[in-house]
């Protein structure tokens, strides 16, 4: 069987807990390890939601991420939210904005029907 292309990025995320000296431990591992190319950079989130958080209570995050002095990223990380393993797996979709207004129009029309969908009218708002 042929492996099936994913229709969108997405983003696996696995969260651990540990005390300082595994944190230690895991910072000198070669792929968290100064050297390997990395860089710093700041970056400027805001996220939004409607006032009812319907997009959290969806398991939608939406915000807006000021890169560079002008450049404006309008992200919406979507998971199942059924409990299980594909918890780990979210729906990633990103658009370039003109503005620093969280704007679901740039997005694609599936992402921007459903943050439709879910906002209904409710105007979004820094949460």
């Amino acid at each position: 069987m042929a492996a099936q292309a994913l229709a969108f990025p997405r983003e696996i995320e696995i969260k651990f807990s540990t005390d300082a000296a595994g944190l230690k431990l895991a910072m000198e591992w070669q792929p968290f390890a100064g050297g390997n190319g990395a860089r710093t950079q700041n970056l400027n989130s805001i996220y939004y939601d409607t006032s009812n958080e319907d997009l959290r209570r969806h398991n939608i995050a939406m915000r807006v991420r000021k890169e560079g002095r002008s450049r404006h990223v309008l992200t919406v990380k979507s998971s199942s939210g059924n409990g299980n393993a594909s918890d780990f797996v979210r729906r990633e979709t990103e658009a370039m904005l003109p503005h620093a207004a969280p704007d679901p129009s740039f997005l694609d029309a599936e992402t921007a029907g459903m943050i439709s969908q879910v906002t209904g009218k409710e105007p979004l708002q820094i949460r």
